[in-house]
Order: C-alpha cells, then structure tokens, then sequence
C-alpha cells in the first residue's frame, strides 16, 4: 500500500500482492505469496519496491522487484530473515541470522550487490535496532570495551569500527532503544548510570543532547512534527487508568515541555492522554486533538490544544475513541462509541471553533 502511494503506475491486477486470502488473478506474485498470509514491510527505493514475505511455512524472506516495465518475479534478497530493513539513500540494510550469528547486511535490488557489512555482537544483551537519519544508518551494536551504544554507518565510507556515541563510559551498555525519527532527529532512551535514564536527541553526529530525565518504567510514543517541533506522548504507565502526557520539544532541553492539560483527575492531578489513537496532529488549523477523562470521569471527551491552552471540543461522552480523526477543510470527522450505542459511529465537529 505504501509503494502503490509512492508509486502509482504499480496499481493493477498484478501488483495483487497483499491479498493473502483472495488471490484473485493469476500472476506470480499472487501464486507465490498467497499462502504465506500477505506481505508486509513495502517500501520503495529507487527503482525498486522492497518487502518481506514467505513461501508457505518457510521462514519471512526480503524481496525487491522492479517498478517499471512489465511486472517480473520477485528477487529474494536476503537469505536468512531479512529482518529490520531500513532504506539509506540507495541502499536498504537488514539484519540477517548466519550460523547462529547476527550480521547487517545491504543491497541496492540486485543479487549481485546484495553482501555483509558488519557482524553484529550476540554476547551482548540488546535489541537490534535501525534507523535512517540524515542519510546515515543509526544502529545499535557492542564491542567488549564499551558496551551496547549508538553506531552509524555512511553508505559511501567504511563499515564502523567502533559507536559514534558513548553515553556509559567503560564496558557497561547505555542499552539505547529507539522511539522514532522526526525529520532529521532521532529519539531514544538510554541509561547513563546506575539510576540514570534519559530521553535524548541525536541528529547521527556527537552533537546529542540529554532533553528529558525519566525513569526506567516510562515509555514514548507518537512522535510527530508540529509546526517545527516535535510533539510525542510520555508513557507513565500501562492501561487507561495511567493518562499519558503530551510534550512539545524543538530538540534542546530548554525547550522540551508538557502541554497544559486544565482537566482534573479526581486525585487533583492533571489529566492526561487515554487513548493514543485519539491523538491526532493536524496541519492548517494549529490545534492537536486529544481524549482525555475529566474530573476522574470514566467516559472519555474529545479535547484539543494549541501548544499553551486546551479546550473541551464536545460534551458528549465516549466509551471508545475518539479515533480516526480526519481534517476536510475546517471540519473534523472522526469515529467514536457513545454510552447509548455499542458500536462505531462517525461524527463531525467544526474544527475552528474554539
């Protein structure tokens, strides 16, 4: 679906490729793909679109095929996995298990360019992670010396031999795990120190910045662009009961804050995000959309910000959602359930009216 977007002459009978358990024609892709239950991963690079899939019970494998000309077969391109791919520039990297061992792997589509850039440490303890930011691979590997850190690969130069970032001096591992890219930040979580947790920025140079201390049980999410800043949800805890808290950051710490949410739980404390897919940053009208409980309600209201106040949008309480919200021109559509009913419905505020 994301490569018919980036690519629309790819929409026909033969690019059929999702439709697990409705073939529907009889084009290779179709033939070859329909038992594995889909696809996934689909993205384009160059002239080449990139997924992950597999033949019956054979493990997920990466394949690229050409987006111009006639449709021709899939080339598999990875031979163990293809796990994690992450397009840099022309190049899309994965991860790959060979004998046992992790490894990173890159290719451009072709079979011929397709070979190992770096083996990866299995005796550390970490999650293998990727990332492109500022057209360089941001990965997290180890070494004896200094632990599980940040590393970055330029496509054009050597492999690294060492991370770029060090946030835990000596062996010990800041462990970094990655909550998404903005632009050309980067945003992760590592440990410092023994006691110490910190979101922090890069942009894939030794210019990074601690902007936020947190604690090991809170989460991020949802990273977005706002307006020239980047708005993300603090994960205090698991569950609707434990509202999450909706932050502005431009990058720097001096200028990372909570947006002011007036509404009260009943223990006095400000309430929060409930329910994440309610969250929606919409352009044009510089308001963010939230639900949030009021006054330790237990139904849930649609509320919206503009980075300094919120507002109330609707009275009406809601057991699901808001969800879905959609922006055409000043009006906002979105799905909710109410007290009354228990399925979906769609409604429709004016989105300019404060």
């Amino acid at each position: 679906q994301t490569a018919y977007e980036i690519m629309p002459s790819l929409v026909g009978s033969e690019m059929c490729i999702r439709d697990s358990y409705n073939p529907g024609g009889d084009s290779f892709q179709n033939e070859l793909f329909t038992e594995a239950g889909g696809t996934d991963e689909i993205f384009a690079v160059g002239e080449n679109v990139f997924f992950r899939s597999r033949y019956l019970f054979e493990q997920n494998q990466l394949y690229a095929m050409g987006v111009y000309g006639a449709p021709t077969a899939p080339t598999q391109i990875s031979s163990d996995g293809g796990f994690q791919p992450t397009a840099v520039g022309p190049n899309v990297y994965f991860y790959e298990e060979v004998a046992g061992d992790t490894t990173l792997w890159s290719s451009d589509g072709s079979p011929g360019s397709t070979g190992q850039v770096l083996d990866i440490d299995d005796n550390s303890s970490f999650d293998t992670q990727s990332a492109a930011v500022n057209g360089k691979l941001i990965f997290v590997n180890a070494d004896p010396q200094r632990g599980a850190e940040l590393w970055s690969l330029d496509p054009a130069g050597d492999p690294p031999n060492g991370p770029f970032l060090d946030l835990r001096a000596g062996q010990s591992s800041s462990n970094p795990k990655f909550h998404g890219v903005v632009g050309n930040q980067l945003f992760f979580t590592a440990q410092t120190g023994d006691d110490q947790f910190g979101l922090w920025v890069t942009d894939g140079t030794e210019a990074s910045e601690i902007i936020k201390d947190v604690v090991p049980v809170v989460g991020f999410d949802n990273f977005q662009s706002w307006y020239g800043k980047t708005v993300f949800l603090e994960q205090l805890g698991d569950g609707d009961l434990v509202p999450d808290v909706l932050w502005f950051t431009d990058g720097t710490a001096a200028n990372t804050r909570a947006i002011d949410m007036p509404t009260l739980m009943d223990d006095g404390s400000a309430a929060g995000v409930v329910n994440q897919s309610s969250l929606a940053v919409l352009y044009g009208i510089g308001f963010i959309y939230y639900a949030a409980r009021a006054n330790g309600a237990d139904h849930l209201e649609l509320w919206k910000t503009n980075g300094t106040t919120s507002w109330q949008v609707t009275n009406q309480a809601f057991t699901e959602g808001p969800a879905n919200l959609t922006l055409v021109q000043n009006q906002l559509f979105f799905t909710a359930s109410s007290w009354q009913w228990t399925f979906c419905l769609l409604y429709t505020s004016d989105a300019a009216d404060e």
